[in-house]
Protein backbone atom coordinates (compact mmCIF):
# COMPACT_ATOMS: atom_id res chain seq x y z
CA UNK A 1 0.00 0.00 0.00
CA UNK A 2 3.07 2.15 0.86
CA UNK A 3 3.99 1.23 -2.37
CA UNK A 4 1.17 2.90 -4.35
CA UNK A 5 1.54 6.24 -2.56
CA UNK A 6 5.14 6.32 -3.52
CA UNK A 7 4.26 5.66 -7.16
CA UNK A 8 1.17 8.81 -7.09
CA UNK A 9 4.54 10.96 -5.31
CA UNK A 10 6.72 10.50 -8.10
CA UNK A 11 4.52 10.76 -10.80
CA UNK A 12 3.01 13.99 -9.19
CA UNK A 13 7.21 15.35 -9.21
CA UNK A 14 6.98 14.44 -12.55
CA UNK A 15 3.87 16.43 -13.48
CA UNK A 16 5.70 19.27 -11.36
CA UNK A 17 8.53 19.21 -13.15
CA UNK A 18 7.01 19.39 -16.53
CA UNK A 19 4.45 22.50 -15.44
CA UNK A 20 7.72 24.31 -14.00
CA UNK A 21 9.24 24.18 -18.10
CA UNK A 22 6.66 24.25 -19.64
CA UNK A 23 6.38 28.08 -17.48
CA UNK A 24 9.92 28.53 -17.79
CA UNK A 25 9.62 28.14 -21.24
CA UNK A 26 6.19 30.36 -21.99
CA UNK A 27 8.52 32.84 -19.43
CA UNK A 28 11.64 33.13 -22.15
CA UNK A 29 9.17 33.20 -25.53
CA UNK A 30 7.61 36.70 -23.50
CA UNK A 31 10.71 37.95 -22.76
CA UNK A 32 12.03 37.78 -26.31
CA UNK A 33 8.91 39.46 -27.53
CA UNK A 34 6.61 36.52 -28.52
CA UNK A 35 9.13 35.02 -30.82
CA UNK A 36 10.46 31.77 -30.50
CA UNK A 37 13.70 31.35 -31.41
CA UNK A 38 14.34 30.76 -35.24
CA UNK A 39 10.88 32.15 -36.04
CA UNK A 40 11.24 34.54 -38.65
CA UNK A 41 8.94 37.83 -39.75
CA UNK A 42 6.99 37.96 -43.06
CA UNK A 43 8.22 40.78 -45.16
CA UNK A 44 6.71 43.62 -46.03
CA UNK A 45 4.92 42.43 -49.77
CA UNK A 46 4.06 38.79 -48.16
CA UNK A 47 2.27 40.59 -45.59
CA UNK A 48 0.36 43.06 -47.96
CA UNK A 49 -0.55 39.71 -50.42
CA UNK A 50 -2.15 38.09 -47.12
CA UNK A 51 -4.30 40.89 -45.83
CA UNK A 52 -4.94 41.35 -49.25
CA UNK A 53 -6.18 37.49 -49.45
CA UNK A 54 -7.63 37.61 -46.48
CA UNK A 55 -9.98 40.94 -47.42
CA UNK A 56 -11.19 38.32 -50.46
CA UNK A 57 -12.20 35.69 -48.69
CA UNK A 58 -14.20 38.12 -46.27
CA UNK A 59 -15.54 39.53 -49.35
CA UNK A 60 -16.92 36.17 -50.66
CA UNK A 61 -18.41 35.50 -47.18
CA UNK A 62 -20.52 38.81 -47.33
CA UNK A 63 -23.93 37.97 -46.55
CA UNK A 64 -26.61 38.98 -48.88
CA UNK A 65 -27.88 42.90 -47.41
CA UNK A 66 -32.11 41.67 -48.27
CA UNK A 67 -32.04 40.00 -45.46
CA UNK A 68 -31.80 41.24 -41.28
CA UNK A 69 -28.50 40.83 -39.96
CA UNK A 70 -30.00 38.15 -37.62
CA UNK A 71 -31.38 36.02 -40.48
CA UNK A 72 -28.05 36.36 -41.60
CA UNK A 73 -26.73 34.01 -38.81
CA UNK A 74 -26.31 30.14 -39.22
CA UNK A 75 -27.13 29.01 -36.02
CA UNK A 76 -26.23 25.59 -34.68
CA UNK A 77 -28.86 23.60 -32.57
CA UNK A 78 -28.00 23.70 -28.97
CA UNK A 79 -26.15 21.11 -27.58
CA UNK A 80 -27.68 18.18 -25.69
CA UNK A 81 -28.03 17.82 -22.32
CA UNK A 82 -25.55 15.07 -21.36
CA UNK A 83 -27.14 12.16 -19.87
CA UNK A 84 -25.24 11.65 -16.20
CA UNK A 85 -27.29 8.16 -15.57
CA UNK A 86 -24.38 6.53 -17.09
CA UNK A 87 -21.90 8.34 -16.05
CA UNK A 88 -19.75 5.91 -14.28
CA UNK A 89 -18.52 6.98 -10.66
CA UNK A 90 -15.24 7.03 -9.56
CA UNK A 91 -14.49 3.82 -6.93
CA UNK A 92 -11.10 5.59 -5.63
CA UNK A 93 -9.55 9.42 -4.93
CA UNK A 94 -6.71 8.82 -7.54
CA UNK A 95 -9.64 8.67 -10.24
CA UNK A 96 -11.84 11.32 -8.71
CA UNK A 97 -8.99 13.72 -9.06
CA UNK A 98 -6.43 12.46 -12.47
CA UNK A 99 -4.89 14.84 -13.16
CA UNK A 100 -4.64 17.32 -10.31
CA UNK A 101 -1.23 18.95 -9.70
CA UNK A 102 -1.30 19.54 -6.03
CA UNK A 103 -1.07 23.54 -5.33
CA UNK A 104 1.23 25.00 -2.31
CA UNK A 105 3.10 22.17 -1.63
CA UNK A 106 0.88 19.78 -0.65
CA UNK A 107 2.71 16.23 0.15
CA UNK A 108 0.82 13.06 0.98
CA UNK A 109 1.09 11.68 4.72
CA UNK A 110 2.42 7.78 3.99
CA UNK A 111 0.09 5.94 6.58
CA UNK A 112 -0.05 2.12 7.64
CA UNK A 113 -3.82 1.55 6.55
CA UNK A 114 -4.48 3.06 3.21
CA UNK A 115 -7.84 4.19 2.46
CA UNK A 116 -8.05 4.70 -1.48
CA UNK A 117 -11.10 7.01 -1.05
CA UNK A 118 -9.04 9.28 1.59
CA UNK A 119 -6.16 11.51 1.13
CA UNK A 120 -4.46 13.55 4.02
CA UNK A 121 -1.91 15.52 2.59
CA UNK A 122 0.77 18.92 4.68
CA UNK A 123 2.53 21.72 3.63
CA UNK A 124 4.63 23.85 5.91
CA UNK A 125 5.19 27.01 3.40
CA UNK A 126 1.40 28.05 3.19
CA UNK A 127 -1.37 28.99 5.71
CA UNK A 128 -4.71 27.49 5.30
CA UNK A 129 -6.20 30.40 3.72
CA UNK A 130 -3.40 29.54 0.36
CA UNK A 131 -4.22 26.06 0.64
CA UNK A 132 -7.75 26.54 -0.20
CA UNK A 133 -7.75 29.37 -2.31
CA UNK A 134 -5.36 26.58 -4.41
CA UNK A 135 -7.19 24.12 -4.00
CA UNK A 136 -10.00 25.86 -5.45
CA UNK A 137 -8.70 27.20 -8.35
CA UNK A 138 -6.90 23.78 -9.25
CA UNK A 139 -9.81 22.14 -8.83
CA UNK A 140 -11.75 24.72 -11.17
CA UNK A 141 -9.39 24.22 -13.59
CA UNK A 142 -10.19 20.18 -13.17
CA UNK A 143 -14.02 21.09 -14.34
CA UNK A 144 -15.23 20.63 -11.00
CA UNK A 145 -18.17 23.18 -9.50
CA UNK A 146 -17.25 24.10 -6.42
CA UNK A 147 -19.49 24.27 -3.34
CA UNK A 148 -17.61 26.45 0.12
CA UNK A 149 -19.76 25.60 3.24
CA UNK A 150 -17.44 27.47 5.31
CA UNK A 151 -13.94 29.37 4.65
CA UNK A 152 -11.39 25.93 5.25
CA UNK A 153 -14.06 23.69 3.58
CA UNK A 154 -14.51 22.74 -0.11
CA UNK A 155 -17.22 20.32 -1.89
CA UNK A 156 -16.21 19.77 -5.33
CA UNK A 157 -19.06 17.76 -7.59
CA UNK A 158 -18.96 16.70 -11.52
CA UNK A 159 -20.91 13.86 -13.00
CA UNK A 160 -19.92 10.65 -11.37
CA UNK A 161 -17.96 12.30 -8.55
CA UNK A 162 -18.05 14.22 -5.29
CA UNK A 163 -14.43 15.19 -3.07
CA UNK A 164 -14.86 17.13 0.40
CA UNK A 165 -11.74 18.76 0.85
CA UNK A 166 -10.73 19.96 4.51
CA UNK A 167 -8.12 22.55 5.43
CA UNK A 168 -7.69 21.53 8.67
CA UNK A 169 -5.33 24.35 9.81
CA UNK A 170 -2.16 23.21 12.13
CA UNK A 171 -1.41 19.95 12.49
CA UNK A 172 -1.54 20.20 16.42
CA UNK A 173 -5.09 21.38 16.49
CA UNK A 174 -5.63 18.61 13.97
CA UNK A 175 -4.68 15.54 15.57
CA UNK A 176 -7.61 15.90 17.90
CA UNK A 177 -9.87 14.72 14.77
CA UNK A 178 -7.43 12.83 12.64
CA UNK A 179 -5.13 11.61 15.68
CA UNK A 180 -2.22 8.77 14.75
CA UNK A 181 -2.58 9.54 10.95
CA UNK A 182 -0.34 12.49 11.92
CA UNK A 183 1.52 11.59 14.54
CA UNK A 184 5.04 12.58 12.47
CA UNK A 185 4.17 15.55 11.03
CA UNK A 186 5.17 18.36 12.15
CA UNK A 187 2.92 20.83 14.94
CA UNK A 188 3.19 23.80 12.38
CA UNK A 189 2.25 22.13 9.15
CA UNK A 190 -1.16 22.51 7.24
CA UNK A 191 -3.00 19.66 7.04
CA UNK A 192 -5.56 19.07 4.65
CA UNK A 193 -7.84 15.53 3.99
CA UNK A 194 -9.37 15.07 0.67
CA UNK A 195 -12.60 12.44 1.08
CA UNK A 196 -14.26 10.85 -1.76
CA UNK A 197 -17.90 10.60 -1.22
Amino acid sequence: MSGLLGVMFWIWTAVSLLVFLRRLFTTKTLRTGGKRPGSESLNPTEQADKIAAFEAKLALREPPSDRPVDDQVDREPPAPTPDVSHVPQAQTLAEALKGIQMPADLSPVVVDDVDPRRLICTTTTASPETVTGALADELERLDFELHLPDEHSITAERPGVTVHVRVLGAAKVARASLGDHIAMVPDHAVVTEFELH
